[in-house]
């Protein structure tokens, strides 16, 4: 063998060297791939992933929305409950004012009478203490 044909091993043993190189270094970008794609999980699953996620934060909000119309309305028939509370107090408040004005002017009538009716018995009694005849009170 001659020089040349030593040439050629040596070429070829270089070729082969840096073809073994590269297969290596694509092996080992694959199995880093892999390890990656293993780690990440099927494919598409971090899109069905967001996409669910999407899903239950719109659910989400849309509970919080619900729930926070829901408040709104409370608070509204609260207020609405209240105001007609404070109505109704006041409107019965204002009877029993009345009613007591009414009661009071009973109670001075019924006075008037009785304190008529005590001075017309004294009356009666001293007629009655000098001999007069008994004569009924008219009231």
């Amino acid at each position: 063998m001659s020089d040349m044909d030593n040439k050629l091993r040596s070429v070829k043993a270089d070729i082969v060297s840096k073809v073994e190189t590269e297969k290596q270094s694509r092996l080992q970008d694959t199995a880093s791939l892999r390890r990656d794609l293993a780690n990440r999980g099927p494919p598409g699953l971090l899109e069905r992933q967001q996409t669910e996620w999407n899903r239950r934060l719109a659910e989400l909000d849309g509970r919080v929305t619900q729930t926070l119309s829901q408040v709104m309305e409370f608070e509204t028939a609260l207020h609405t409950s209240r105001t007609m509370l404070q109505t109704r107090i006041a409107s019965e408040s204002n009877s029993r004012v009345e009613a007591l004005g009414d009661i009071q002017q009973d109670l001075s009538r019924v006075r008037g009478q009785v304190e008529f009716l005590l001075q017309q018995n004294e009356s009666q009694q001293l007629n009655l203490s000098n001999g007069a005849p008994f004569q009924p009170v008219a009231g």
